[in-house]
Order: structure tokens, then sequence, then C-alpha cells
């Protein structure tokens, strides 16, 4: 399930900041992984369903709109393993964003 972010160009800005900070130092393999519209994931599936139902109870969710606001930076070494159905993550360095 996945919530879309608008207005999204802060946190688009700050996305392509951290992927070209992070191929800089890591290298061009570190950020394969594509990108697009911001979004924030709720949940992921082991198996087909439908989010139907969810979706409507969250389409009542008022106010529909809530701001968000980013005061740090997860490193993450992300793995998807397809056999098992699971995606696990490392925490490789947090990194603070300055700012009130």
């Amino acid at each position: 399930m996945i919530a879309d972010l608008h207005p999204d160009e802060q946190l688009a800005a700050l996305h392509y900041t951290v992927r070209e900070a992070i191929r800089t130092v890591r290298g061009d393999d570190a950020v394969r992984y594509p990108w697009g519209l911001q979004h924030l994931t709720i949940s992921y599936a082991r198996e087909e369903a439908s989010s139907d139902d969810a979706q409507r109870i969250l389409r009542r969710v008022r106010p529909s709109h809530a701001p968000l606001h980013v005061t740090e930076v997860q490193l993450v070494d992300v793995t998807a393993d397809s056999n098992a159905k699971t995606i696990t993550w490392e925490r490789l360095a947090t990194i603070p964003l300055g700012g009130a």
C-alpha cells in the first residue's frame, strides 16, 4: 500500500541530493534502484491481494493531507529475496539534517 506525497518538490530534491552523494562515495552500483514519484510505502504483501478495502478506508481519512518533516536520512542496504518474498535492510548510517 502506497501513499502519494504532494507537493513533493522539496522531498524529490532531498532524494536526488542523497542519491548523488551516495553515488559519489559508493559508486553507481550503490543506487541501482530506479525512483519516480515520491511516496510513502505503508505495507507490503507476501502474496497477491487486493488493497481496495484499505484504500476505501484511507480515502475517508480527514484531513486528507498531513505535513511531513524529515529530520534525518537513513542509509540502508536493501535486499529483496523474491523466493522468500521478503525485503530486508541493514542500517549503515544515520545522517541528521540541519534546521528546525
